[in-house]
């Protein structure tokens, strides 16, 4: 991958050439600057066929080491937003096939022949649609309430009041929940209904 610039003003960013260096300086920068996490002066000395102390003094007059990890964070840069490129594409692709299967669940609901395909098969389509649906937007496919740590939840050790409010968070979180997915509890619903 290649960094890229992203300065305002007409100065080179860090891992180009700059103005007071010479093509062949800038040239063994280049070698340098590539050779990623294994970098060396002698290296590049090797490589270039020219001596260590030249290009250490080239190394130590450009700032080599300086330039380099600008380079590396903007090429890191670079990878991190492409690799968030491609998981929201994915989220996008996810979400759409989990609403398109709902929507062949709900369609197929409308006209269903108990002797084609059984109320079971029509809930898990839907069931399958919405977990896809809820994978790409990042929700769990199961709600786990725990205790303190991760643990199980010590109800002998809360007050009262402590008993309260956490039943009232359970039934909150649990509202949540079925409010995110009321179109496949009616699917069941009706699939139920329907078989009945």
């Amino acid at each position: 991958m290649t960094a890229t610039a992203h300065t305002d003003d007409l100065s080179p960013d860090p891992w180009e050439r700059q103005p007071d260096e010479t093509t062949k300086a800038y040239e063994a920068f280049a070698m340098y600057r590539d050779q990623g996490a294994r970098r060396s002066v002698r290296a590049v000395a090797r490589e270039s066929n020219k001596h260590v102390t030249l290009i250490g003094r080239w190394s130590s007059a450009h700032h080599w080491v300086e330039r380099a990890a600008a380079f590396d964070a903007d090429t890191q840069r670079q990878e991190i937003e492409a690799w968030q490129k491609q998981r929201r594409d994915s989220a996008r692709r996810r979400a759409k096939l989990g609403q398109a299967l709902q929507d062949k669940a709900a369609a197929r609901l409308q006209t269903i022949d108990l002797d084609v395909i059984n109320a079971t098969q029509v809930a898990q389509l839907a069931r399958e649609g919405a977990r896809l649906e809820r994978e790409a937007f990042g929700e769990p496919d199961r709600l786990e309430i725990t205790g303190a740590d991760g643990g199980p939840i010590e109800h002998a050790a809360l007050s009262a009041e402590e008993r309260r409010a956490r039943a009232a968070e359970l039934r909150r979180l649990a509202a949540e929940r079925r409010a995110a997915m009321p179109m496949i509890e009616r699917a069941i619903r009706e699939v139920r209904s329907d078989a009945e």
